[in-house]
């Protein structure tokens, strides 16, 4: 159907970005495990046709889960089958579905997309947007997951602060 054409599409489209398979290399190098996670089907084929399937440790797509995005389904997959904790990864993606998915899986969210995209992308929870994967290093994804992880640390710390200790200044009535 159209909208399983138009996944498939857009997955191949990134996977086949030169920037895309730079990234991947580098992220390998670094020790940093990476995976797919399409909405689209047969996205572990067609990864193995174009060869890009050696840049990855695995492919998750609707073959493998119920719900796509903007579920966390594949997401979650992905950090099952990469021996992760989804708190410890950061999901890269250029569709507001995606990042929606992402944040829905408690991973730190990343977008990469045009600055027409950036509002879209914010608004559906991208934690960091980066104009294209040409600027998107592993030094990037790390510190935008360090940043992310001390705000969740932060939004919690706030959460669990008994109601009269959250008014101003903090003092006790």
């Amino acid at each position: 159907d159209r909208q399983e054409y138009a996944a498939r599409a857009a997955t191949i489209a990134t996977l086949l970005e030169p920037n895309a398979i730079d990234l991947l290399t580098a992220l390998r190098a670094a020790g940093i495990r990476t995976a797919v996670a399409s909405s689209g089907f047969g996205i572990a084929e067609i990864a193995r046709a174009i060869g890009i399937a050696d840049h990855l440790d695995t492919i998750v797509d609707r073959d493998g889960v119920t719900n796509g995005k903007p579920a966390p389904d594949l997401f979650l997959v992905a950090a099952e089958r990469l021996g992760v904790e989804p708190a410890h990864c950061c999901g890269i993606e250029d569709a507001a579905a995606g990042i929606e998915a992402i944040a829905a899986a408690g991973m730190c969210p990343i977008a990469v997309g045009k600055s027409v995209d950036a509002e879209t992308l914010g608004k559906a929870g991208a934690f960091r947007i980066f104009q294209s994967f040409r600027i998107l290093t592993p030094f990037r994804i790390e510190d935008a997951y360090r940043d992310w992880q001390i705000e969740r640390e932060r939004h919690a710390a706030i959460a669990k602060r008994p109601a009269h200790a959250a008014k101003k200044g903090g003092a006790k009535e």
